[in-house]
């Protein structure tokens, strides 16, 4: 909403205060003023006042000749639009005729709708910007959606009122009334739900001429621009009161009367922008007897506009449902200031007065225009007298600062509110029509704490008992695995729940294995997660084609899963997934194309060691996931025990889905349970172990196996040997897994640490030999299995 500081102190004469310190008043009530610039730049520096000397025919238009000083000024207007001659007159030179606002670099127009008549004090030849009528402030205030009173002039100027304590002097509405009784009729075709009151009034002998440059420069200032004194007057009405208004040319309305109705299958209309608009089946429509004639709340059409030779009007004032204009701008794509007014909430009490006021300004104009009796009238105003009871202790109470009884009354009868003493020292408070927002004693508290100044208000630490809240059983797991990833290498990312169902159809989940939101803000995001990895994808894709290499991301969230053997329970789980494209830790494998893989079940089986998790009771299976995301012959699957329960599933993510998706290369991800994790962590009793004051013995081992040897395999057999021989083989590590030149297709080499350690002595050279010499004759006894010391390799 924009208003000069002029325009309040037409509505407060008390009013005296420099502009920035009134925007910064407006401001701490609640009516953040976002922009405060002078009234001289919303004009063209080249605007002149010019002298108005002569007129002549010219093809339907009139030549007129405009001087301003040493310069001459030739524009062709509308004969309606013509002032008398002597008269001053705006003229822009780079844009003639009613074009007051920046123009710069603009042709000049050979015609226009009208001159605009100045007042005879401002000296011809001089520029308008300079000129004392332009010594303003223009304040932009930011209205917020509860606030619709503040759409207003008189709305704003209220506000000012309660906090600077002034006498708010309404704009004038009286008129002049004819006995003439009106032969137009109102009728609401069961429609009251949605305009529960309307009212119109005749007015004849009307004369379109341009309005008096107080009216255009109101209208300007506010944002508007000026079309003809009748619709002038409407548009300033509304602005003044909120109270949006139309003026129909009554010789076009056909039946000599207005009808409220819905709109019929099939009925058009062509709004005042020369649009054609197809209306809905219901809309809201003001029609005459035949047609609809406007959008109700929303425009006017174009066939019943007021223009120059219109001399009969009809005047509407209605109320008009909120939620049902705004299904209409929606519908049609349109929105416009009135419409903006009705959707936010108009006072319904103000329909009467804003219609007095521009009878007012008609009546001003003393010519022979007649009003007509009397107000014609559809049912009445909706607003039902709220009071409430207020102590002024209560304020006190809310707003940390006292306020005292009268100093309360004072605010809220400025803000229009009506007070009355209750003899216990409460107030009975009456709210007026134009506050819908206010129902309790706490509304009324915001209203007088915001106006004396919550500047008062003392700071102070809020007392709250003190509650450690519930964090979940999970909890300790997930900040473990936090902390453990992050110390990796891993950054921790945090992505949506919803999936629209092309991913998840790209991905190969089943539709009836699916939770889907029924009612999904967004449209294609409705299907909740089944799994981490889809809902992760836009950030790798966004990682790897940047070039981010290597890059390893986690996250801990929940998925949604269809519950098996049932079409409406649903389960929720929380799973930790990870994914890398790269190694982030020092190589030490030669062939870089499948050291990821052992990277991650390695990172698998750190993590059980971080949550103290024995990977004894964890069984590690070389097979495809349960999601068939990842290449088979590069993934595997945990279980709890002999396969009695699924922990988690890794592997390379299928070069196919990753095309699919836009990214490239090699990705490796993991996905766990957390809560099969959390049941292991509470299953496993803490043990110590003494730390031994002896050296260690390392030995390495290099074998060649047949290729479907698995690690695991050899893993057991050397916890098998070690405890049955009795050996301080204090741990084992694969730290090579060969594959290519110089060795059979069907055969890989595999190089392993041993690493011995006594607790009571210090182990010597032939006692570990002779430990590493068992091994090796254990080893030779699986299948298929040489030792690369044996060989001429």
């Amino acid at each position: 909403m924009r208003v000069a500081c002029s325009q309040f102190k037409k509505l407060l004469p008390g009013l005296d205060i420099a502009p920035q310190a009134l925007a910064d008043l407006m401001t701490h009530q609640g009516l953040v003023v976002k922009e405060l610039a002078p009234v001289s730049e919303l004009f063209s520096p080249a605007c002149l006042a010019a002298t108005f000397e002569e007129g002549s025919e010219d093809n339907g238009f009139v030549r007129c000749t405009l001087k301003a000083g040493p310069q001459t000024f030739h524009l062709s207007v509308e004969p309606w639009g013509v002032p008398l001659p002597g008269s001053r007159v705006l003229v822009n030179p780079v844009g003639m005729g009613m074009h007051v606002l920046p123009l710069a670099g603009l042709p000049p127009l050979e015609h226009g709708a009208f001159l605009i008549t100045l007042p005879l004090e401002i000296p011809e030849g001089e520029r308008i910007p300079g000129t004392k009528v332009l010594a303003d402030q223009i304040l932009e205030c930011e209205v917020t959606a509860n606030r619709g009173d503040c759409l207003s002039v008189l709305g704003l100027a209220r506000e000012i009122a309660a906090g600077m304590d002034l006498d708010l002097v309404p704009p004038e509405t009286d008129f002049v009334f004819s006995e003439t009784r009106t032969d137009f009729t109102l009728e609401n075709q069961d429609a009251d739900d949605l305009c529960p009151y309307y009212t119109g009034r005749l007015i004849r002998n009307v004369t379109v001429r341009p309005s008096p440059w107080s009216v255009i420069l109101d209208l300007l200032l506010l944002g508007l621009r000026p079309i003809n004194n009748v619709v002038d007057y409407t548009n300033l009405a509304m602005m003044e009161f909120g109270q949006p208004l139309h003026a129909f040319d009554a010789s076009t309305l056909r039946g000599r009367g207005i009808v409220v109705r819905r709109a019929r299958r099939g009925e058009q209309l062509v709004t005042l922008d020369g649009i054609k608009r197809e209306l809905s089946f219901g809309m809201l429509v003001i029609a005459d007897r035949e047609r609809p004639v406007a959008v109700a709340g929303v425009m006017g059409g174009q066939m019943n506009e007021v223009v120059p030779a219109t001399r009969e009007i009809f005047l509407e004032a209605a109320v008009f449902d909120g939620p049902s204009v705004r299904k209409t701008t929606r519908s049609l794509g349109m929105r416009t200031d009135a419409s903006a007014r009705f959707e936010r909430g108009i006072d319904c009490r103000a329909v009467i007065p804003a219609s007095s006021r521009v009878l007012h300004l008609l009546d001003q104009e003393r010519s022979a225009v007649e009003v007509l009796s009397p107000w014609l009238e559809n049912g009445g105003p909706t607003f039902r007298q709220r009071e409430i009871s207020l102590n002024p202790e209560y304020i006190g109470e809310i707003m940390a600062f006292p306020v005292n009884q009268e100093r309360t009354r004072r605010i809220l009868n400025r803000l229009g509110f009506r007070t009355e003493e209750t003899g216990d020292g409460a107030l009975r408070v009456s709210v007026p029509s134009w506050r819908a927002d206010v129902g309790e004693a706490i509304d009324l508290a915001e209203e007088v704490g915001r106006v004396a100044g919550y500047r008062h208000i003392h700071s102070m630490l809020p007392e709250v008992a003190f509650d450690p809240g519930n964090r979940g059983s999970l909890w300790p797991v997930k900040a473990k695995l936090r902390s453990f990833l992050a110390d990796r290498g891993f950054y921790e990312v945090v992505t949506i729940s919803l999936l629209n169902r092309e991913t998840v159809r790209k991905a190969g989940f089943r539709e009836e294995d699916l939770a889907c939101v029924i009612n999904p803000l967004v449209h294609d995001q409705r299907v909740l997660r089944p799994s981490l990895l889809l809902s992760s994808l836009d950030t790798l894709r966004t990682n790897i084609t940047r070039g981010r290499d290597p890059v390893g991301i986690f996250e801990i969230g929940d998925v949604f899963l269809r519950t098996a053997g049932s079409r409406n329970h649903y389960a929720e789980e929380s799973r930790l997934f990870l994914a890398l494209n790269g190694s982030l830790f020092s190589p030490l494998w030669q062939d870089r194309s499948v050291d990821l893989y052992f990277e991650l079940k390695g990172l698998f089986e750190s993590i059980l060691d971080r949550l103290g998790i024995d990977q004894a009771g964890v069984n590690m299976q070389p097979e495809e996931d349960p999601t068939g995301l990842f290449n088979s012959q590069r993934s595997f699957t945990a279980f709890r025990g002999k396969g009695e329960d699924l922990i988690g599933w890794g592997g390379s993510l299928r070069d196919e889905l990753a095309s699919v998706f836009g990214f490239w290369g090699i990705v490796y991800c993991l996905e766990l349970r957390l809560s099969l994790l959390g049941e292991l962590v509470r299953e496993q009793s803490i043990s110590l172990d003494e730390v031994s004051r002896f050296p260690a013995v390392r030995r390495d081992v290099s074998l060649l196996c047949p290729i479907t040897l698995s690690w695991q395999t050899v893993k057991n057999l050397l916890d098998t040997v070690s405890q049955s021989k009795g050996m301080a083989l204090e741990s084992f590590d694969l730290f090579d897994c060969y594959q290519g030149k110089s060795l059979p297709v069907d055969r890989k080499s595999l190089s392993f640490s041993m690493v011995f350690r006594s607790l009571v002595e210090t182990l010597t050279d032939q006692t570990v030999d002779q430990w590493v010499s068992e091994v090796k004759e254990a080893l030779k006894t699986l299948d298929g299995v040489l030792l690369r010391e044996e060989l001429n390799l």
